[in-house]
């Protein structure tokens, strides 16, 4: 008797006929059933192989049954490798032989008749992979000490279930074995009978079959060489590949002598009204195996997914070069089960309408003016080792879109083409569908298409959904009530320059511990989405937004009972919201919860940041960082923490132009911790702030005000409390002569004595009465906006000049001071809600008159961003060139914004050298308002690496760097190489000799490692041992601690 640990190399849970079978888990539940639709349909399904091992169990001697040299009897002629190879004959036979059904229809007519499964069964060998010889290719002989054919079969038999016997003597991992024993007696009546069944056992990681061997049956009845398994194991294959149940016509067993009538037993196999007694069913005990219904046809294709590991792959995953063609002008439905090898190309005015389940390894094309319906159905992955290619849907960037649900609008020949998903499931594909011509990843004319989704799954995809800009108008393309969920998935939509897509009741889940699948829910570049009532579960970064040039457009918009948290993932996201560079970010009635951070925002922005709950976190609730002098409001937030390191917010570097009003904090040691300067170095700082409440006094870093125009609280007790806050300056112990003016001493503040109530700080009821048109204005209007900020704009100039005409010793100095910056902080305020009212509304002609009079670098950035946002890169060019030659920052800005324009007039010719991504990585890590900007590109670029069908000249990868916030990896994906050696430039400060080069494929299984000495910096790698697929490439080393460049070269 051979072990299993004795018998084969690295055995995995095998498929057996009872068969313990693993199949690979998909990320979540999908929402619907599986579709089997039984209405059938000429399909040219592909036709399968199946891998099969056939064992013979014999007894302790080796005798009673097929040995390798004879058939038991001596007859040499029927020997056990005869048998084995008769019964793949009888099997295969049997599947592409099917005989028409018996019975008839309700109205007499004939059913269709299913003559060929598609399935072919071959023996596998592969000595490599087994310590045992495999000396007659697939086929084994066991002798098995327990097994005694003289023993009738009766209580107390032995364990011949077939998951016994797998654990015994499987061969081979992902292999079907077939577990033969000789046919063994019962008496009946003093008479004796012999057993001619065969058994299929079910479970949650198994399926195995054994039958037993009709040899003697066979003999005793005269019928010669007595193999006619066959029949039987094919019954049994339908149990255990499609979960098919019994049709029965009248049976007695004859060992239990339980009658069993003509019933159907599942009617989603095949309906009652189709199968008579007198059946000839597959699924009968009838022993002729003859025929299948169409719902068990249906159920039988789709069923074979579950074994997909078991097939030969090499068939399922090739691609036919010719396409499936939906003809212009044609609305074709398919609503049976299909296997695809081709891509499906709908062309302009045709739309193709999906409702039944399709797998396939090729991708769907819907061109301009075309439509791609897809209802209850899902899409998946026919080659069961790589992702099949999602699908593309052709824009018209010169085309607006039409507004509204497009399921049933009328598309003309050069309309965006529309993908339209209700109840659908999309499992498995690279990018699920995405917005450019495939052929060309950075060919602008074919940007632009139209998706909508309702209650759709996206799973286990690399990117669920991917937009590149459009900007001729607002986006029709909208998500609702869907889920994106992987196990290795990089994002769940990623945009880049689109405006105002909506994404509502939506769920964003990463279901993954590698660092090297780390993902974002949603990543927007220049973009404004609408976001609402979204959950956002174990992402790095929930929601990532970044700004490639200084634009002021509708801010983001995250809203209405957002959720962030890292739900059941032992992973603790980075940042739930990353934010770098964007004017214009609205998060408002939102709930953060754990995580490092709740909010991380850099570079020259402004945020409105109202109502939110933001608990758990490890280090910051709202992190800043040198966000600069756009205006910027926090209003009625909760901040809490019990750990100790936390703070509610963390400012470090530049950080000014505050409205912060009514927020909460409770915080161990830190509710506010201030680097390197006060959040309020002077009265206002060109901020405003009024009624917090503050929990604890801020143990480490400066003062968190120098001076405060109205009141806050701080908690009472512990008692007393007699803080004098805040001081004149951080630099100062504490108030004196030269900083009287204007200066509120408050300790604990009685809410009873004072006009202003305090806020209600329980996370469960957000301070909700304070009186909001005390700091807001009620009117809106452009005209209002224009009036107070030419009233600021005026006294601000104003007073300059006296401050120009006074020294620093006069009384009235520090006075004037103070209210000189309040009145620069509500110019700025309104100066920024005049720049999102004209935005808004598309007044870009108001734009130039009211800039006329600004700051030149102000009014030529903001001016050239406009231009940028329409698509009129040449003209921002010249605008932009300006700035050549100017004040430092600025020319860098120009130099940062010319790669940009360059790359944006033409994106498939004028991708950044390497001397330009170096230059961006140094501005990207200092600490200027320009370094956000280079930071946003760096992004950008790398978003060209996750399309896998992309092969560009060259491919440039940006190491780790996270001085800002954001964190690039050092890998990239990469799909097909054009040749087999790779070559590496390694820009190194390090004196590392070495680099680890690893190779993963989509599971996260290394596949190729290698030691690579560095010389000259320039390497070479040699990939020709890969097969073509999407693998992630990383490098590992010592010199990630410093800066460095890789470009591949593919």
């Amino acid at each position: 008797m051979y072990s299993r640990i004795q018998s084969c190399l690295f055995i995995l849970m095998s498929f057996m006929l009872i068969i313990f079978l693993k199949s690979n888990a998909q990320a979540q539940t999908q929402r619907n059933p599986p579709v089997f639709c039984d209405k059938y349909q000429e399909i040219d399904f592909p036709r399968v192989k199946i891998r099969v091992n056939i064992h013979f169990i014999l007894d302790i001697n080796g005798n009673n049954n097929y040995t390798p040299t004879d058939n038991g009897l001596g007859n040499a002629s029927r020997n056990g490798i005869f048998a084995a190879n008769k019964i793949i004959q009888e099997m295969n036979t049997g599947f592409s032989q099917m005989q028409p059904m018996i019975s008839k229809k309700p109205d007499g007519t004939n059913h269709p008749h299913i003559d060929d499964l598609g399935v072919e069964y071959i023996l596998y060998t592969n000595q490599q992979i087994c310590e045992e010889p495999d000396i007659y290719g697939g086929i084994w002989f066991h002798n098995y000490a327990p097994y005694d054919i003289n023993e009738p079969i009766g209580d107390g038999d032995p364990d011949f279930s077939p998951g016994h016997l797998e654990s015994l003597f499987s061969k081979y991992p992902n292999v079907m074995n077939i577990f033969v024993l000789g046919s063994r007696f019962y008496w009946k009546d003093g008479v004796k009978n012999f057993s001619i069944g065969g058994e299929a056992q079910q479970g949650d990681l198994a399926r195995n079959l054994r039958v037993h061997n009709q040899w003697y049956w066979a003999e005793f009845q005269g019928q010669g060489d007595g193999v006619v398994l066959g029949p039987t194991i094919n019954h049994e294959v339908g149990h255990i590949i499609a979960g098919l149940s019994h049709v029965s016509h009248t049976y007695t067993d004859p060992i239990t002598n339980i009658v069993y009538k003509g019933v159907v037993a599942d009617e989603s196999d095949i309906n009652k009204d189709e199968e008579t007694v007198n059946s000839n069913n597959l699924m009968t005990y009838n022993g002729c195996s003859c025929s299948m219904s169409l719902k068990q046809f249906i159920k039988f294709r789709n069923g074979l997914n579950k074994i997909r590991v078991y097939l030969d792959h090499s068939e399922l995953c090739e691609t036919d070069p010719v396409p499936i063609i939906i003809s212009a002008g044609s609305n074709v439905i398919w609503d049976s089960y299909k296997e695809l090898f081709r891509n499906v190309v709908i062309e302009p005015t045709a739309s193709l309408t999906i409702t039944c389940d399709i797998k396939t390894n090729a991708k769907f094309v819907v061109k301009r003016g075309a439509k791609l319906i897809v209802v209850g159905a899902t899409i998946s992955n026919l080659c069961p080792t790589d992702y099949w290619r999602g699908i593309e849907v052709w824009g018209n960037p010169g085309k607006s879109h039409p507004s509204g649900d497009l399921k049933y609008y009328t598309l003309a020949a050069d309309d965006p083409g529309v993908v339209y998903l209700s109840t659908a499931t999309l499992i498995k594909p690279v990018d699920g569908v995405f917005t450019w011509k495939d052929e060309n990843y950075l060919l602008p004319d074919f940007w632009g298409g139209i998706i909508q989704a309702n209650s759709t799954d996206f799973l286990e995809h690399r990117r669920g959904v991917a937009f590149m800009p459009f900007t001729a108008s607002n986006n029709a393309s909208s998500f609702n009530d869907c889920a994106f969920a992987s196990t290795t998935g990089y994002a769940g939509i990623t945009m880049w320059n689109v405006k105002n897509v909506k994404i509502t009741n939506c769920r964003f889940e990463a279901q993954h511990l590698d660092d090297g699948y780390l993902r974002r829910g949603i990543r927007s570049i220049d973009a404004n989405p609408e976001i609402e009532n979204c959950k956002f579960y174990g992402n790095k970064y929930g929601l990532e937004v970044h700004s490639t040039f200084s634009f002021v457009s509708d801010p983001i918009k995250v809203h209405n009972k957002c959720n962030f948290s890292k739900g059941g993932s032992t992973f603790n996201g980075i940042s739930h919201i990353y934010s770098n560079g964007v004017i214009g970010l609205d998060v408002k009635d939102c709930q953060f919860n754990e995580g490092i951070r709740g909010i991380q925002i850099s570079g020259n922005s402004s945020f409105d940041i109202e109502r939110n709950v933001l608990v758990g976190y490890s280090n910051y609730g709202l992190d800043l960082t040198n966000t600069y002098s756009r205006f910027k409001e926090l209003f009625a937030n909760y901040f809490y923490s019990s750990s100790n390191g936390s703070s509610g917010i963390r400012t470090w570097g530049r950080n000014n132009e505050f409205q912060f009003i009514s927020n909460c904090f409770n915080h161990p040691r830190n509710d506010v911790y201030i680097n390197p300067v006060p959040l309020f170095d002077d009265q206002g700082s060109r901020s405003e702030s009024n009624n917090n409440y503050f929990h604890t006094y801020n143990n480490d870093g400066p003062e968190l005000f120098s001076r405060l125009p109205k009141f806050n609280y701080w908690v009472p007790n512990p008692s007393p409390n007699p803080r004098a806050i805040p001081h004149c300056h951080f630099l100062t112990p504490k108030p004196d002569a030269t900083c009287t003016a204007g200066y509120s001493l408050h300790s604990n503040i009685d809410a009873f004595t004072h006009r202003e109530i305090p806020p209600n700080c329980s996370q469960n009821n957000i301070p909700d009465t304070i009186d909001r048109t005390l700091y807001q204005d009620e009117d809106t209007s452009f005209t209002y906006l224009s009036q107070k900020y030419t009233d600021f704009k005026v006294i601000v100039a104003n007073q300059e000049t006296q401050l120009e005409n006074m020294s620093t010793n006069d009384p009235e100095y520090v006075g004037l001071v103070s209210e000189y910056k309040m009145n620069k902080f509500y110019r700025g305020k309104y100066q920024m809600k005049i720049l999102q009212s004209i935005f808004s509304t598309g007044d870009y002609e108001s734009l130039g008159t009211f800039l006329l009079n600004e700051d030149v670098y102000e009014k030529t950035t903001l001016i050239a961003g406009l231009e940028i946002s329409k698509g009129n890169y040449l003209l921002a060019d010249s605008i932009l060139a300006q700035l050549a030659n100017s004040a430092i920052e600025y020319n860098k800005y120009y130099t940062i914004e010319k790669i940009h324009l360059d790359f944006l007039q033409s994106p498939s010719t004028n991708f950044p050298t390497a001397q330009d991504s170096l230059l961006l990585e140094d501005v990207a890590t200092d600490t200027t308002w320009v370094s956000n900007f280079a930071r946003a590109l760096l992004v950008l670029y790398f978003e060209r690496y996750i399309d896998t069908s992309m092969n560009g000249d060259t491919m440039q990868q940006y190491t780790r760097f996270e001085k800002s916030g954001i964190r690039l990896e050092p890998t990239v994906f990469f799909n097909n190489p054009v040749e087999s050696e790779i070559n590496l430039y390694v820009d190194r400060y390090s004196n590392d000799d070495y680099i680890k080069f690893n190779v993963y494929d989509v599971t996260g299984k290394s596949v190729y490692f290698e030691n690579i000495l560095i010389l000259n910096n320039r390497v070479k790698v040699d990939l020709s041992g890969l097969k073509p697929g999407l693998y992630l490439f990383r490098l590992e080393s010592n010199m990630f601690k410093h800066k460095s460049h890789v470009i591949i070269k593919l």
